[in-house]
């Protein structure tokens, strides 16, 4: 960032040298935008796209995409097998005063996991004991990056756990684990 030499505009940073965006991600320069990991968010190529999505339809389109209403997104340490979550822990949900059920299950119930000779791991998924909404879920497992992803779109899209539970799902696959998963509610 220094090679920057910000300290020749009128863009501010933060602490952190990150540069300081709104919520549409606007720099204090006129006309001057900031996207990806420079503006201190979270460090991930996907966000640096949403990012671009953002300024595309402040600039091109209706103007109403920004940071604010981002879709829910999950992230992924790309381990042996990999770890992936989305939402809530239960940590920010017991700060929160927020109630929750906690739903869990090993990875090695989970047939692919037999056929890939990886059965180590586990399930976790944290719902509204009211509405059955998705509020987190971990899974540390293989191919856990691939069915994070549907739970970030059942979440974004507010749909119940028993729409997971009840979709059939092609066998075998990790993605089939969220019929049992979800079958706890």
């Amino acid at each position: 960032m220094t090679d920057l030499h910000l300290e020749r505009t009128s863009i501010k940073t933060g602490s952190h040298g990150e540069i300081l965006v709104n919520d549409i991600l606007e720099t204090d320069a006129k006309d001057v935008y900031a996207l990806g990991d420079v503006t201190g968010g979270p460090q991930f190529t996907y966000i640096s796209l949403d990012d671009w999505r953002i300024m595309a339809n402040h600039l091109y389109g209706d103007k109403t995409r920004s940071r604010l209403n981002r879709p829910v997104f999950a992230n992924t340490i790309f381990l042996n097998p990999a770890i992936s979550s989305v939402g809530k822990t239960e940590a920010q949900l017991n700060e929160a005063g927020i109630d929750y059920k906690v739903l869990k299950m090993p990875a090695a119930s989970v047939p692919k996991t037999q056929v890939i000779g990886n059965p180590r791991g586990n399930y976790k998924a944290l719902i509204d004991p009211q509405t059955h909404q998705i509020l987190g879920t971990t899974i540390y497992a293989e191919e856990s990056f691939e069915t994070i992803n549907i739970i970030s779109l059942a979440m974004q899209n507010h749909l119940s756990a028993e729409t997971l539970r009840d979709q059939i799902y092609t066998h075998p696959t990790m993605t089939e684990a969220l019929n049992d998963l979800f079958d706890q509610i």
